[in-house]
């Protein structure tokens, strides 16, 4: 059993600095957000630069999360490439789950009224 730490609550924090915390405190996998890796970058380079990070920390990734709000000031082009550079990045760094969210509430509206 691998126990896992989120990213997102480091905030800017560099991927690095999270996964040697990481290790130190006895964890053995990230659930890396993609405010922590450059996914596009990722899939340019192989996946290199994060899987030395990893194997620097001796930590596994457990997923990519990537939690991306999809709005009307978004185009659906954009939406997908990110999608499809996370999928591509998650498969490239040892990882076949990728964790994502259908979106929030449109301003001004509540849950359901956005899915009506």
């Amino acid at each position: 059993m691998k126990i896992g730490l989120l990213t997102a609550r480091f905030g800017d924090r560099k991927l690095d600095e999270i996964a040697r915390f990481a290790s130190q405190a006895g964890y053995t996998a990230l659930e890396i957000h993609t405010r922590h890796i450059n996914c596009a970058e990722t899939v340019k380079d192989g996946g290199a630069a994060v899987k030395k990070i990893l194997a620097e920390n001796n930590i596994a990734v457990s997923s990519i999360a990537h939690y991306a709000v999809f709005n009307r000031n978004s185009t659906v082009e954009a939406y997908q490439q990110q999608m499809a550079d996370a999928i591509a990045a998650a498969r490239l760094i040892g990882t076949d789950t990728v964790c994502t969210l259908a979106g929030f509430p449109e301003g001004g509206k509540s849950k359901m009224q956005t899915i009506r």
